[in-house]
């Protein structure tokens, strides 16, 4: 591609577009596809994915972010044939990132090369996946012009524009724009004022893309420390919610949630930047170790589900058996064997919210998969549910059972994940169908402790 010149004015096909691609239909891309629908534009949505695609034509919502009457409300075309991307005025690409190394980006190279070989002149391509600060530049717009035809490689423009979608939460949405020619910046901000409440038009790319990697460190570091803040809280007997509902009556202390950190951004964002940094000569140790912490919760949840395991086991058992020192354990240790160990026949566990974050039916970046890994690993059967996800989605998604109804039967415990509204109100006694109530960890925090119940509840 030439050099870019700020005197040339952008393509007239950027400032009045009527033909949109999106390239990359995911969670992020179907979003994108249906505002731009909404905002009146001919939509065509295009994935390598044929099953996915044809769950779109048939109104099926494969992400299960938006429902399925939204899909099938709208005017959008689905297909898996690359060469919708021809004649477009304006090409979106959305695909994961799937970070390596930060520096191959093989997911985003790969869409470039789809999208330059279709490429016609007048077309500008709005770059949404998340890239390194100077990812665009180095690598998407490279790989892009080498496949572009000679034709094309003279009269295409590049944007970025990083996503910033939030599925279940209503927040003021403000847009980031960036460019290397400020009239490309300016002509897809016009595009995006057609539906964000506002946009914010920043320098370049890079800075664009640094912004996104800072917003998720932000959110990383922070939940980190109250992940560490809340094991700290436990050791000394102390309840973190009432601790960090105290500490947050003062003015300058956020307060943020402990927890699994799921997604598809916010857990490889982190890593990316700091990176990005390494490469350059700097150094992120905050980073790293706030990475860790959260890499580090589903084995804490895992370990504290044994505890409370182990807990239950041990009150089923008498208390003391015929000619046994109370203060032996069986394994000849001070203390109760149980208090370290699941019981010997397998325990089944519930896993209760499956989705990556309270309130949507989002699948991808979840972390029940890395709960019941490690579940695994401590010798504990697992079984899924999800009253917002479709059982057979799940049960392709994960592996393990996923049940349709009556969750709690027949289960020596249940560990909570993810906090969705329909689990608002329910209390610990709705766990016990049988005489034998399940122990109970409550991740999210979603009961209120009863005390005169016989449920063993933890907080992890």
């Amino acid at each position: 591609m030439a050099e870019p010149n700020p005197d040339v004015p952008a393509p007239a096909a950027a400032t009045r577009p009527r033909r949109a691609v999106v390239v990359g239909v995911g969670t992020v891309g179907l979003h994108r596809a249906l505002s731009l629908d909404d905002a009146g534009l001919e939509v065509t949505a295009y994935d390598v994915d044929q099953s996915v695609v044809d769950d779109y034509r048939q109104g099926i919502d494969a992400t299960g972010s938006v429902g399925d009457d939204r899909i099938a409300g709208s005017d959008c075309t689905f297909t898996a044939d690359p060469g919708c991307i021809e004649n477009a005025d304006v090409v979106f690409v959305a695909v994961p990132t799937r970070y390596d190394d930060g520096t191959t980006l093989p997911t985003v190279r790969a869409a470039a090369g789809t999208v330059g070989d279709r490429l016609t002149p007048g077309t500008t391509v709005v770059l949404e996946s998340t890239v390194p600060p100077g990812g665009v530049t180095a690598v998407f717009t490279p790989a892009l012009d080498a496949a572009a035809s000679p034709d094309a490689g003279e009269g295409f423009d590049v944007a970025y524009s990083p996503v910033r979608l939030s599925p279940g939460e209503q927040h003021t949405r403000t847009k980031l724009v960036a460019a290397e020619r400020a009239p490309v910046a300016r002509a897809v901000a016009r595009l995006f004022e057609r539906t964000y409440d506002s946009v914010h038009v920043v320098a370049d790319p890079a800075t664009a893309a640094a912004a996104k990697c800072v917003e998720n460190v932000y959110r990383d570091v922070n939940v980190a420390l109250v992940n560490e803040l809340a094991a700290g809280l436990d050791a000394l007997d102390l309840d973190a919610d009432r601790v960090l509902d105290a500490a947050a009556t003062k003015w300058n202390v956020p307060r943020f949630r402990p927890g699994l950190v799921g997604g598809t951004c916010l857990p490889d964002d982190p890593k990316l930047f700091a990176d990005s940094v390494a490469a350059a000569g700097g150094s992120t140790p905050l980073i790293h170790t706030a990475r860790g912490i959260n890499d580090a919760v589903p084995a804490r949840v895992a370990d504290r589900t044994v505890d409370a395991l182990a807990t239950r086991q041990c009150a089923r058992e008498p208390a003391e058996r015929p000619g046994e020192d109370p203060g032996i354990a069986a394994d000849g240790s001070g203390g109760t064997a149980a208090a370290s160990a699941p019981p010997p026949d397998p325990p089944t566990v519930l896993l209760l919210g499956l989705a990556y974050k309270p309130d949507v039916a989002d699948l991808s970046g979840s972390e029940a998969a890395a709960v019941a890994s490690e579940l695994d690993v401590l010798g504990v059967d697992v079984v899924g549910y999800d009253p917002l996800v479709d059982a057979e989605r799940a049960a392709e998604a994960f592996p393990f059972p996923i049940r349709t109804g009556r969750p709690f039967e027949d289960v020596d415990g249940v560990t909570v994940l993810v906090g969705h509204s329909p689990f608002e109100g329910l209390m610990l006694s709705d766990v016990a169908v049988e005489g034998d109530p399940p122990a109970v960890v409550d991740v999210p925090g979603v009961f209120d402790p009863e005390p005169d119940t016989d449920v063993v509840y933890r907080r992890p």
